[in-house]
């Protein structure tokens, strides 16, 4: 009696199990229309947006095979065609700055649990101060592109305007855009400089130094801090200012990430973040793509900005002495 009585409860949780089974959300899968009209967004991102053009005219002779001969499986999960898109795009371009992402739905709690991992990773902060010696210290610090940093920036410039020696922090430094970049790159270089050569599909335009009056140039013994987590424009500020002889750089070599992305929607599920510019320096015309920015004297991060103080120092002596 007891063993019929085991059995039958095992029954009915199974049956539970399969009814539960049945009862729950499929997982997303790709039609062969969507799979059709997908790669036909990605073939027309690359060869319009993708910064080497030739390179896109081989995929889309491959994708739109693969396609007519029924190589996309229909009805597979988005996250497998996802991974099938990605292989064959870097296998043809091999070019891994090139991703495809799942994109999901969001919620109000992660958006909520988002925002507070934000606050604690991110101090989104622009800070300037005179340091004894009368060095002056500006440290860049999370996402540096939030309402009114342009004002920002400029006052913190101004606050620094009389110090003798600059040290630029950006170890903490994360998401900014060009612009940015491009400003505080102008307040060491004289005004129409060519600054940077930007490069996209087919071609290429000139970056030139801000109109700023003379008055608010920086001609200064400048120290830039880099940790190996610099990345993007932050990297062409460094190395920009580095090649123009216009700073000393201290501390670790940069990510090396040399070209600029874009985040092309391909449907509801999936974006991708594709490579449209990549900018040139007007002296060495190279770009410290993969190799990152080299500094001048390397120390570990954390121990940078002492080593930055130092040199300072004995530079500020040396020009006392002269």
């Amino acid at each position: 009696m007891k063993t019929l009585f085991i059995l039958l409860a095992l029954m009915t949780s199974l049956n539970v199990y399969s009814a539960q089974k049945q009862l729950s959300p499929r997982e997303d899968v790709m039609t062969h229309e969507e799979i059709k009209q997908t790669v036909s967004n990605t073939i027309n991102a690359l060869e319009h947006t993708y910064l080497y053009p030739e390179r896109a005219t081989q995929l889309r002779a491959l994708l739109s095979a693969k396609l007519n001969n029924n190589g996309f499986r229909p009805n597979q999960t988005v996250d497998d065609f996802r991974r099938v898109l990605r292989s064959i795009i870097i296998k043809a371009t091999k070019d891994t700055s090139i991703d495809i992402v799942r994109e999901y739905p969001i919620t109000l709690t992660s958006i909520t649990s988002s925002k507070k991992e934000n606050t604690y990773q991110h101090n989104d902060s622009i800070e300037a101060e005179i340091l004894e010696h009368n060095i002056g210290y500006l440290k860049l610090a999370g996402n540096i592109n939030f309402n009114g940093v342009y004002q920002a920036i400029e006052k913190a410039f101004e606050s620094l305007s009389g110090a003798d020696a600059m040290i630029i922090d950006l170890r903490l430094a994360d998401e900014t855009h060009m612009q940015i970049a491009q400003l505080i790159v102008s307040y060491f270089v004289p005004n129409n400089t060519i600054i940077g050569q930007v490069e996209y599909s087919g071609s290429t335009s000139p970056l030139v130094s801000l109109m700023q009056e003379q008055s608010a140039k920086q001609a200064l013994p400048l120290y830039i801090l880099n940790s190996s987590f610099v990345a993007g424009e932050w990297e062409f500020i460094s190395y920009t200012l580095k090649h123009f002889n216009k700073a000393m750089i201290v501390g670790e070599e940069t990510m090396g990430v040399g070209h600029f992305t874009k985040q092309i929607n391909l449907n509801k599920h999936l974006t991708l973040k594709l490579p449209y510019a990549v900018i040139k320096h007007p002296v060495t015309q190279q770009v410290w793509d993969e190799n990152g920015v080299v500094p001048d004297h390397f120390t570990k991060a954390d121990k940078a900005f002492d080593k930055a103080y130092e040199i300072a120092l004995r530079m500020l002596n040396t020009i006392d002495n002269k």
